[in-house]
């Protein structure tokens, strides 16, 4: 379970406004981000396992839990399809 934030900056303008209530995104607006945080993981393990050193195969459960930080970088680009629809792009 992440807990995390991030910010996401445009390398160019994403678009225009003409006067207060219409706006004009570009056909292709890059960005970049990152940012951080904190996640929770939980591990449970059951079943048989070798002991390497002898070769005898035991029965045991193992159990793993904790908060672990986190941190992200991503990039993309929004891409205009029509005045109504978009898909970004990212990694």
């Amino acid at each position: 379970m992440p807990l995390t934030a991030s910010v996401k900056a445009y390398l160019g303008e994403p678009g225009r406004s003409f006067g207060r209530f219409a706006w004009v995104p570009r056909r292709y607006a890059p960005y970049v981000g990152g940012g951080g945080g904190v996640m929770w993981y939980q591990l449970r393990q059951t079943g048989d396992f070798i002991d390497f050193k002898t070769l005898k195969i035991f029965g045991d459960q193992f159990e793993s839990n904790g908060w672990t930080p986190t941190v992200e970088a991503f990039a993309g680009t929004d891409v205009s399809l029509s005045a109504r629809f978009a898909v970004s792009i990212e990694g």
